[in-house]
């Protein structure tokens, strides 16, 4: 699959996370800005039909963070 977002700017999205984001409807690192990253690892698992690795929320939650946070810390 080929999408073209800015998502894989934020770190620790690489293109599954990228492709995960987009399945859950995020085209754009704007979109994450206000979201719930505890719903939005429950809604994948959902999607996904299986229970994911628990790294996924972290990686949500940082990406939350980036895209509400003018200079985000590495």
């Amino acid at each position: 699959m080929n999408v073209a977002t800015d998502l894989q700017d934020i770190p620790g999205i690489g293109p599954s996370m990228e492709i995960d984001l987009v399945d859950l409807g995020f085209g754009a690192v704007r979109d994450l800005e206000g979201r719930d990253p505890a719903r939005m690892y429950t809604d994948l698992c959902d999607l996904r039909g299986t229970h994911m690795d628990r790294c996924v929320l972290y990686v949500f939650r940082c990406a939350v963070y980036f895209s509400e946070t003018r200079s985000p810390e590495p």
